[in-house]
């Protein structure tokens, strides 16, 4: 009994022209800002894109998102409680006035 010979056949939807229409159509972040006019913001538009045409118009009033750490190099540090370690490591102290801790192998 000879099995009847078939011919490969494929079945698909061809969407590639729809899917190239659709992403021209969808501007990146900042080709919208460039597009969108520097002077008025669009009610519609998304948060980011209004944030970064206020950043355009001025960009040193960038809201910061941390807060700056205050750091005194004179002011004394508290003072180190070592803990024990095993016989083979060692502290050693670097810096200046031998304040930094690291600990080595003997």
């Amino acid at each position: 009994m000879v099995q009847p010979q078939k011919t490969p056949e494929c079945y698909q939807i061809d969407l590639v022209d729809t899917l190239i229409r659709e992403q021209q159509n969808i501007l990146p972040g900042i080709e919208k800002v460039l597009v969108q006019s520097i002077e008025q913001e669009e009610e519609g538009a998304d948060e980011e894109t209004n944030m970064s045409v206020k950043w355009l118009e001025d960009p040193t009033e960038t809201p910061s998102r941390y807060e700056s750490l205050k750091f005194d190099p004179k002011e004394k540090s508290k003072p180190l409680e070592l803990k024990e370690i095993p016989p083979h490591l060692k502290y050693v102290f670097l810096g200046e006035e031998k304040t930094q801790p690291a600990i080595i192998s003997n």
